[in-house]
């Protein structure tokens, strides 16, 4: 059993290194990703100046939308390959009795902030920006070019609209369809755990209660030793005749037979304990995997 739970320790170790990985991943993903749209965006508003050739402008703004559809389907991706880590992780700390990840996640839906802000608000928000810059320079482009304020009289604006109103459709769907059941996925997950972690927790009482009653049952065999020890003393000394010898000895072999026994009882009830944490853990792997197939 030992060994088994420090393998999943090394293992929580490690979901604790990939969940500070894959939160990197994202913080990286979104840092250069909009930095390189705001830079491309940046640059078709420059190359566009002067010209009132609306092509030029739409196709960066256009590019640039497809662009963050593009950034959201990859954020997505690695958010998954984070709650499926952080879910590994709090199988294993219902078994290790830890709860830094379980901690961390708690506290983060528990705030006010996690409810209102939606990753897929910022992308749809940044398409909006885009479909708004596009259009405010189809208007002046046009103005200049005709001294019309009708953006939808150039059909370089009516495909912007078009790109637009897909890629928010796009990252809408993906968030329905993949956001909200991952969400409603992990909080299954937790909600098992949950309901299965007493179990666990008297099964791993079970067998620190067993090792307290061992090393408590080896510390009188110690001690029977030295009264063991104390009887040869007195009877090679003269003190106790052989007679009397004879029956202090007896009655301290029979001590001594049942202190073995109590830790013999105690090391088959913590063998016992270790086994049915163990049949205890695949059930929970069990049931999160059998939820995780049935998604």
């Amino acid at each position: 059993m030992g060994e088994e739970v420090n393998k999943d320790f090394e293992e929580w170790k490690s979901c604790l290194d990939q969940i500070n990985k894959f939160d990197e991943y994202l913080v990286e993903l979104r840092k250069y990703g909009f930095t390189i749209i705001t830079g491309l965006a940046t640059a078709g508003t420059l190359l566009g100046s002067g010209s009132p050739d609306l092509r030029i402008k739409a196709g960066v703004v256009i590019a640039d939308i497809v662009l963050v559809g593009i950034l959201y389907w990859i954020d997505q991706y690695y958010q998954n390959l984070l709650y499926g880590t952080i879910s590994r992780g709090l199988i294993l700390e219902a078994v290790l009795d830890r709860g830094l990840i379980g901690y961390m996640s708690d506290y983060n839906r528990s705030r006010a902030v996690s409810k209102i802000f939606k990753i897929a608000i910022v992308y749809i928000g940044f398409t909006v920006a885009l479909f708004a810059l596009g259009t405010i320079s189809a208007i002046s482009a046009i103005s200049t070019r005709t001294g019309s304020q009708n953006p939808l009289e150039d059909p370089v604006e009516i495909t912007l609209i078009i790109a637009s109103a897909l890629t928010i459709l796009y990252m809408t769907s993906i968030h329905i369809v993949v956001e909200k059941k991952r969400i409603e996925i992990y909080e299954d997950i937790r909600n098992t755990i949950d309901t299965k972690r007493n179990g666990i927790e008297q099964s791993r009482e079970k067998i620190e209660q067993s090792k307290r009653e061992i090393l408590r049952h080896k510390r009188r065999k110690v001690l029977h030793r030295e009264k063991v020890l104390e009887l040869y003393s007195a009877n090679r000394e003269g003190i106790l005749g052989p007679q009397e010898a004879n029956t202090k000895k007896q009655e301290l072999d029979k001590v001594e037979k049942i202190i073995e026994s109590e830790i013999e009882s105690k090391e088959m009830e913590q063998i016992d304990a270790e086994k049915e944490l163990r049949e205890k853990k695949k059930a929970l792997e069990a049931a999160i995997k059998g939820k995780l197939q049935g998604s």
